[in-house]
């Protein structure tokens, strides 16, 4: 469950923001409210605020829970607090604001042939990435098909670990569009995706963690580089990264191409988000209480009283559509209770797999 608020004026300085577990990344993708109020489609109506009530400028501080795990390449992470920050750079081909429902990002439209074997799409046009150069069908193309490469490189045994500055290294990314084939460039945009056998979630993951790049940027930086300063068409640029503290985008002021979704298509209001990495709890929502940050994630349930009864707080609980979790035992560690398969046993026994589903499915 994610908790986000969004009853704002210039600087904060009537509302402070409280996000939960994981679903804030394409809320905060736009930086604006209507979407922070709708991303989970739960949002009060007091915080949906029309454009002529929101006053541009000021910084959004931002509490991660977690740190970025060591780069901000869109193909390459794994870890929702790093997408956090990479959605708002690099954005998506689709947006899914609800777990029934996908809209356009930078794709327009789409149709998918009757095998499911392929998904043609339209692409936006007038669209630029942040070093100036067009968004099109090669940039799409080359953001999937590198992808699909670090996976072939990653199955191909290696005397020595890959150099990370010329060989992107295979990470979840794939996950999301399961059997990708290959892409066919119809025009500058119109692109056919091709698939070896039919993934009922292709659109689903397109709109989590790949964000489209700039070929560009990546050929002329190079994969280290690029890992550090990633090129997008989003609302924001990459400005800073300090290791360990904190990350800051700024405003792209060009910006004019945003989702028919969001109720503001233009720039974004805030001037630059700073993403402070601040892994203890209480210390995140510390500084959510002391008005340090005004927009905390990984809200820990034992100090949801803490912030419950602070008329400044708005709490939004949504999920996040098109993702899901997965736990795993691990039993490389013979140390560890769980390598002993009557443990692993009464875990299995211990859960009411019937009664979990009901609970959340029916």
């Amino acid at each position: 469950m994610d908790e986000v608020s969004t009853d704002l004026k210039r600087s904060f300085s009537r509302r402070r923001l409280v996000a939960g577990t994981t679903a804030a990344a394409a809320a905060l993708a736009a930086s604006r409210f209507e979407t922070m109020a709708r991303a989970g489609g739960a949002a009060p109506s007091s915080a949906r605020l029309l454009a002529q009530d929101i006053e541009p400028g000021g910084t959004l501080t931002y509490g991660l829970g977690f740190d970025i795990d060591g780069t901000l390449d869109p193909g390459v992470t794994h870890f929702d607090s790093t997408i956090r920050v990479t959605l708002n750079i690099c954005e998506p081909l689709v947006w899914m604001p609800s777990a029934t429902e996908i809209v356009p990002g930078l794709a327009e439209s789409w149709e998918v042939s009757e095998d499911g074997l392929e998904y043609t799409f339209t692409l936006k046009q007038g669209v630029t990435f942040h070093d100036g150069t067009p968004f099109n069908a090669e940039a799409v193309q080359f953001t999937f098909d590198r992808i699909v490469q670090a996976d072939k490189m990653a199955a191909t045994p290696q005397a020595a670990t890959p150099d990370p500055a010329t060989v992107i290294v295979a990470g979840q990314a794939h996950d999301q569009i399961g059997t990708y084939d290959h892409s066919e460039i119809i025009d500058d945009h119109t692109i056919k995706m091709v698939l070896t056998r039919p993934f009922s979630p292709f659109l689903t993951g397109l709109n989590g963690y790949l964000g489209i790049v700039s070929p560009t940027a990546v050929r002329t930086m190079g994969l280290a580089e690029f890992a550090r300063a990633p090129v997008g068409t989003g609302p924001f640029r990459f400005k800073e990264w300090v290791e360990a503290d904190h990350v800051t985008i700024e405003r792209n002021p060009d910006y004019t191409w945003g989702s028919s979704f969001f109720g503001h298509q233009g720039a974004a209001y805030f001037d630059e988000i700073i993403y402070k990495v601040i892994p203890d709890a209480a210390v995140r929502t510390g500084t959510l209480l002391s008005g340090e940050t005004q927009y905390i994630d990984e809200l820990d349930p034992l100090q949801s009283e803490d912030v419950s009864g602070d008329d400044a707080l708005e709490v939004i609980r949504q999920g996040q559509p098109g993702s899901g979790w997965v736990l795993l035992v691990n039993q490389a560690r013979p140390d560890r209770p769980v390598a002993d398969v009557k443990v692993r046993q009464a875990l299995e026994y211990a859960i009411d797999k019937v009664a979990f589903n009901e609970a959340v499915f029916a």
